[in-house]
């Protein structure tokens, strides 16, 4: 009986010092560097949340290259319009970005209106 204690003894204290404590406590980063939304029609790119786009690059460090790719394929309009912008750059000028995509958002919507 006594070996079999010990022998219980040494497997558990085997186990419990062959784990490393470090991997528990890890945080798992997801750093996102390219982002791409196509819209049906130009009412969905007026649905776009703007403060979604800034916290999907949240995990990315100030220094990282990001893309937002911003476009319409509005296959049911007269001219079949497909149209897209990307804009790139580093994260820590992520509000010029927003502002930027803003802009080029509201362009391809009025084209996409005009050409219904």
């Amino acid at each position: 009986m006594k070996t079999f204690y010990t022998v219980c003894a040494l497997l558990l204290t085997t186990v419990m010092f062959g784990q490393k404590k470090e991997t528990y406590l890890k945080k798992n980063k997801v750093k996102v560097e390219s982002l791409s939304m196509i819209a049906d029609s130009a009412e969905e790119l007026k649905k776009i949340d703007w403060e979604e786009m800034v916290s999907v690059f949240s995990e990315n460090d100030d220094n990282d290259s990001i893309s937002m790719t911003f476009g319409i394929n509005h296959k049911k309009s007269k001219y079949k319009l497909k149209s897209s912008i990307t804009i790139s750059g580093k994260k820590e000028n992520m509000e010029e970005h927003i502002e930027k995509a803003k802009k080029a958002v509201e362009t391809i919507i009025k084209i996409a209106n005009k050409k219904q």
